[in-house]
């Protein structure tokens, strides 16, 4: 299965869905280089970490093409049906996945991840006891101080919700 980010990069799932491949630009190839030795014993040593785990760094030549893509594992692979997911940056920003304007605005198109604004706008609520709320702020501002040593200012949270009350 294939499919388009809004980054222009290409997203291809492995037959049982379990790895993506995601297409990346020569910067982005020569930058993930630099700091995979650091990115390496970041995960290694954070057991709890929430950022994506890539599994593998390379560059294919066809007829003189160079393509540099990343492999990685599928956070939303599981057994249950992911109903809804939301790409989160804690912003309001541009963080509409529609145009209010649109006629079919109140129209959710359930394939794309949604945004900080329509978790609100549809009054999502993710309930945790006090102790996990605690250990997962302190992994999410751990996991930002490494980001953000290597200069990295765009982090999301990806939530991925399966609704008991829709198709199992």
């Amino acid at each position: 299965m294939c499919s388009a980010g809004k980054s222009g990069s290409f997203f291809y799932y492995s037959y049982d869905n379990k790895y993506v491949l995601k297409t990346i630009s020569n910067s982005e190839f020569e930058f993930f280089k630099m700091i995979l030795e650091d990115y390496y014993f970041f995960i290694k040593h954070n057991d709890n970490t929430l950022l994506q785990r890539f599994l593998g760094l390379h560059t294919m030549i066809f007829n003189d093409i160079k393509m540099h893509f990343v492999i990685m594992n599928n956070c939303f692979n599981t057994n249950m049906k992911i109903n809804y997911k939301y790409d989160l940056k804690g912003s309001s920003y541009s963080r509409l996945s529609r145009d209010p304007n649109d006629v079919n605005y109140k129209n959710y198109d359930f394939n794309i991840p949604m945004k900080d604004l329509d978790f609100e706008d549809r009054k999502e609520c993710i309930y945790l006891e006090s102790d996990q709320v605690e250990s997962l702020v302190e992994q999410i501002k751990c996991d930002a101080d490494f980001l953000s040593s290597k200069n990295i200012n765009d982090y999301s949270l990806l939530v991925g919700i399966h609704d008991f009350g829709k198709n199992f």
